[in-house]
């Protein structure tokens, strides 16, 4: 009598649905042919979380990927668009805080998804911007093989020094006043900018500003004087503004014609020259 019960429960509990499995139909916008462009591991961990999850991975260029642009007013990609039916999975929980509701979905924010490129900002051609800290591993590296590099295909390169006042850095007030005799350098002596940059990072833990601006012929008390000065002061605003503005907060990240951003740990001239071509 018994496993007749247990039959018959097992049997409607298959006919009414109680085994199905419900999809989830998620859809990414990307761009397809970017091998810089990596989701991979967003997705691998959005699969190990949603195990019926499946994604429909578009290209930003395409109708659908257009249409998908235009309906959510996305800002950047990669983007992970997911049904509102999602949050009735068991492990909604671990992605709740990184989720934003748009009308009938979530759109995945950039905490989790990431960006590589903007889609609401103007693209200038030539141009590369790299956001670095004085004390980043293997910068001085990173600026002499880009300096180079951009000097041979005659790309502007500018410059974005971290202010020192974001909260994540250590040495933050010292790296500041670093940041503003540097800038101070940059509009009186632009000509020795490189030179005192290379000489500074290849000992930046010393205080020995003086004496390398001397080697240089550089009128320490005249940068000094600059470097107190409201002018750097407004420079270093307009570079926090800028950082926050992008979700800079740390590393070094190249800002490619205004709209392609990478993080970099190390650069090769290779590299540099696929991504600038494509």
């Amino acid at each position: 009598m018994n496993k007749l019960i247990f039959f018959l429960f097992f049997f409607s509990f298959l006919v009414f649905g109680g085994f199905e499995v419900k999809g989830i139909e998620a859809y990414l916008v990307t761009d397809n042919s970017c091998s810089y462009c990596t989701t991979q591991p967003t997705i691998n961990y959005l699969k190990k979380i949603f195990l019926v999850i499946h994604f429909n991975v578009v290209d930003y260029r395409d109708d659908v990927g257009r249409d998908l642009i235009e309906k959510y007013k996305l800002r950047s990609l990669p983007a992970f668009i997911f049904p509102l039916n999602i949050r009735d999975e068991v492990e909604f929980g671990k992605i709740a805080n990184y989720v934003e509701e748009r009308g009938d979905s979530f759109i995945l924010n950039k905490n989790l998804a990431g960006i590589f490129l903007f889609l609401d900002r103007k693209k200038i051609n030539s141009k590369i911007d790299i956001f670095f800290s004085l004390y980043d591993e293997n910068i001085l590296d990173i600026l002499r093989i880009l300096k180079s590099f951009c000097e041979d295909k005659n790309l502007k390169l500018d410059l974005h020094l971290f202010s020192g006042i974001n909260p994540y850095r250590e040495n933050s007030t010292f790296e500041l006043e670093e940041i503003k005799m540097i800038l101070a350098i940059k509009k009186i002596y632009p000509d020795k900018l490189w030179s005192y940059l290379f000489m500074r990072l290849q000992n930046i833990n010393s205080s020995w500003w003086p004496d390398l601006m001397e080697e240089l012929n550089i009128d320490y008390k005249k940068v000094r004087k600059l470097a107190k000065s409201k002018d750097i002061e407004e420079i270093i605003k307009r570079n926090k503004i800028l950082t926050e503005e992008l979700d800079i907060k740390d590393g070094v990240v190249l800002l490619i014609n205004n709209v392609w951003i990478f993080r970099t740990f190390s650069l090769n001239s290779t590299d540099l020259e696929k991504v600038i071509n494509y």
